[in-house]
């Protein structure tokens, strides 16, 4: 894309009349999918950040938005479809122990917006975000960054690393299968050898970055500040988070979500919002591929090692009487507002405006 088309996108997008203060004047319901691999979760988290600064001149209030995420939305062929083709959009959500029917809201919206029926979105939670097709959480903010937490340095070989993994998942299922057996339980006691950096050759490159003593939730936007070092300066990884149960050898990415990091250098940025349970025993880490298949086109045709460091945040949660707090801490600290994402490579996420950042031991009221 042509410096020129960026800036002819841009001035025709949301994004620059928010920017510039412009905000909506009108109230609007946003519905995004976590696994929604065209427009990820963050592009929605902006939205509803920038209309809630809008105020409604027609019925003398601020606008009235709200967020709900679910699982589904614009897949790739590559992905699991749980749904109808293009829009893989779920029937129900769960928000706590409510059930909603997405189809009976966007109709109760209109009537209420429309036809002057206020009570019929009365239940409707300003934010509500699943982690699969069973749970999910009420909130009033996304965390956006969390928990600081430092990479091992590892290897990577471009182009390489992840490419057979439509040959190698299968194996990891045999392979786990004796631990599956075992159980969960048994398997606790040899967290400390699955908790090890791995792959990085023909495998992705598993990074540990936590394992988990209880149980919580991984809902937001993680944040990462990396240093790709490599002997070719244009190198492209693809990073994600990912999950290791202790009794299986599979790594789950969470909500599917891989973001290209291009350039040799510093590269501070938002990776794509997600969402999951974390059990007990699960190692949550950053998985790293040379070559990824939702940008297969775009990876760098070379063997070039390139090693990955730095710190990543990550917005992992725990519930804590009527409100989940930072994982790490249950103290209740003020949060602060995101900062403009910079970078030295090629890469560079715009600042997430109006989300609250999560430094560690901030907390998330509930609802």
């Amino acid at each position: 894309m042509t410096p020129e088309l960026k800036a002819l996108l841009y001035d025709r997008s949301m994004a620059k009349y928010c920017n510039e203060g412009q905000y909506p004047q009108a109230d609007a319901l946003f519905i995004q999918g976590f696994r929604d691999t065209i427009f990820p979760l963050n592009h929605a988290i902006m939205n509803h950040a920038c209309t809630q600064k809008g105020f409604n001149a027609n019925r003398n209030r601020p606008n009235d938005s709200r967020l709900l995420v679910m699982q589904g939305g614009h897949l790739l062929p590559t992905q699991k479809w749980t749904g109808l083709p293009i829009f893989n959009t779920e029937k129900t959500i769960h928000c706590e122990d409510q059930e909603i029917h997405l189809k009976d809201v966007m109709v109760d919206w209109f009537d209420a917006k429309l036809r002057g029926q206020p009570e019929k979105v009365a239940h409707v939670p300003q934010l509500c975000m699943t982690q699969d097709y069973k749970t999910g959480i009420v909130a009033q903010d996304i965390p956006v960054g969390g928990e600081p937490i430092a990479l091992e340095k590892s290897s990577i070989r471009p182009g390489v690393a992840g490419m057979f993994e439509v040959v190698a998942r299968p194996i990891d299922w045999l392979t786990g299968l004796p631990k599956s057996m075992l159980g969960r339980e048994k398997m606790l006691t040899e967290i400390e050898k699955t908790a090890k950096s791995k792959g990085g050759l023909l495998r992705p490159a598993f990074i540990p970055l936590k394992v988990a003593d209880k149980e919580g939730v991984l809902a937001g936007v993680p944040t990462a500040e990396l240093y790709l070092d490599s002997e070719k300066e244009n190198v492209t990884l693809f990073a994600a988070v990912g999950v290791k149960k202790p009794n299986s050898n599979k790594i789950k990415i969470l909500s599917e979500q891989v973001l290209p990091i291009s350039g040799r250098g510093y590269h501070t940025t938002h990776l794509p919002g997600m969402s999951g349970n974390i059990e007990r025993g699960d190692v949550v880490g950053l998985v790293v591929y040379g070559t990824n298949g939702q940008y297969f086109l775009n990876r760098t045709y070379a063997m070039n090692k390139t090693e990955v460091s730095g710190t990543v945040n990550l917005p992992l949660l725990r519930k804590a009487g009527n409100q989940y707090v930072a994982y790490s801490s249950p103290v209740a600290l003020d949060n602060v507002a995101a900062n403009d994402a910079v970078s030295t490579g090629a890469t560079a996420s715009r600042a997430l405006t109006g989300i609250r950042t999560a430094n560690s031991g901030s907390s998330f009221l509930l609802e």
